[in-house]
C-alpha cells in the first residue's frame, strides 16, 4: 500500500505500470487499486497474485536475481514518488 506524495501521482502511477510488467514476466498477477472511502485516504493498493506458495516462492526467488527489478527498484527509490505505508501476505480461505 502506497501513498503517492503531492504533485506525484501520475509519476508513481507510471512506475506501477512499470514495475506491472516485470512482476508479470516474473509470473505473478498485478491488480492496482486506489482507495475511494475507508481505509488511509488516497492510498494506491498493489497486489502480486499468485496461484499458490510454491509459485509465490519462485516469483520471490526471481525477483531477487532480476537485474531489470533490481535496476528498477534502485531507481524508484533513489527519488520516490511515494510513501510505502505497508506490506501484507494474504492467504484466500477457500470454501466461504
Amino acid at each position: 500500500m502506497w501513498r503517492p506524495r503531492d504533485g506525484k501521482l501520475g509519476e508513481f502511477m507510471g512506475n506501477a505500470a512499470e514495475a506491472k510488467k516485470i512482476h508479470e514476466r516474473l509470473g505473478g498477477k498485478v491488480r492496482v487499486s486506489q482507495t475511494l472511502f475507508g481505509g488511509q485516504p488516497m492510498t494506491v493498493v498493489y497486489v502480486i497474485e499468485h496461484q499458490d506458495m510454491t509459485a509465490f516462492a519462485k516469483f520471490s526467488d526471481k525477483m531477487s536475481a532480476d537485474t531489470e527489478w533490481q535496476k528498477f527498484w534502485t531507481s524508484a527509490m533513489a527519488s520516490p514518488s511515494a510513501d510505502f505505508l505497508q506490506s501484507s501476505l494474504l492467504q484466500e480461505i477457500d470454501g466461504l
